[in-house]
C-alpha cells in the first residue's frame, strides 16, 4: 500500500509538473488585417490562403491537446479506480509528457507554407516588421519612461517621438 501511495504521489506531481508547459501564440483576430495588406500589398486570396495556413496549424496543436486531454482522462480513470495496472499508469504519463514535448507545433512547415504565397516584391517588405518586433521591448520601455508617446489605437501613428528634454541645471547644496 506503501509503495502504490508514493506511485501515486509521484505520478500526480510528475503529471502537473509537466503540464506546466503552455504553449501562448497571438490569437488570430477575426480582422481584414488592414495594416499588414496594406504594408504588403496582399491581395483578399492571399490573405485568405494565409488564414488557411495559420487554421491548419491550429488545428494541429487541437489535435494534439485533444490526445493529451484523452491520455489525462485515461489516467485520472486508473488512478481513481485504484488500479494496480502501474505499467500502464507510467506508460500514460510517459505519452502525456511526449505529447506535450510536441507543443508548440513547429512553425516552419507553416511558414514555408506562408512565405510561398507572397510574391518576390512582398518578402522583402518582412524585414521591417521583423525589425519592428524586436524594438517593442525598448518602445515599450520608452513609452513607460515618458520618452516617447504611446500608440494611438486605430490611428496611422504608431509611436511619435517626443522632443529631447532640456536639463535643467544642478543646484549648489
Amino acid at each position: 500500500m506503501t509503495f502504490k501511495r508514493l506511485f501515486l504521489t509521484t505520478a500526480f506531481t510528475a503529471a502537473a509538473a509537466c503540464a506546466q508547459d503552455v504553449a501562448i501564440y497571438p490569437p488570430i483576430l477575426p480582422r481584414d488585417f488592414e495594416a499588414l495588406r496594406a504594408h504588403l500589398s496582399l491581395s483578399q486570396t492571399q490573405v485568405d490562403t494565409l488564414r488557411a495556413v495559420q487554421r491548419d496549424r491550429q488545428n494541429a496543436e487541437q489535435q494534439i491537446h485533444k490526445d493529451i486531454r484523452d491520455k489525462h482522462l485515461q489516467l485520472e480513470t486508473l488512478l481513481r479506480d485504484q488500479s494496480q495496472d502501474y505499467a500502464r499508469i507510467g506508460q500514460l504519463t510517459v505519452e502525456i509528457r511526449t505529447l506535450q514535448r510536441k507543443l508548440p507545433v513547429s512553425g516552419e512547415p507553416y511558414r514555408s507554407r506562408a512565405l510561398g504565397v507572397l510574391t518576390q516584391e512582398q518578402r522583402p517588405k518582412l524585414a521591417a516588421l521583423s525589425t519592428a518586433l524586436q524594438l517593442q521591448p525598448a518602445a515599450w520601455e520608452a513609452v513607460n519612461l515618458s520618452l516617447i508617446d504611446r500608440p494611438e489605437r486605430g490611428g496611422d501613428v504608431i509611436i511619435q517621438a517626443v522632443p529631447p528634454v532640456r536639463t535643467l541645471p544642478a543646484v549648489a547644496q
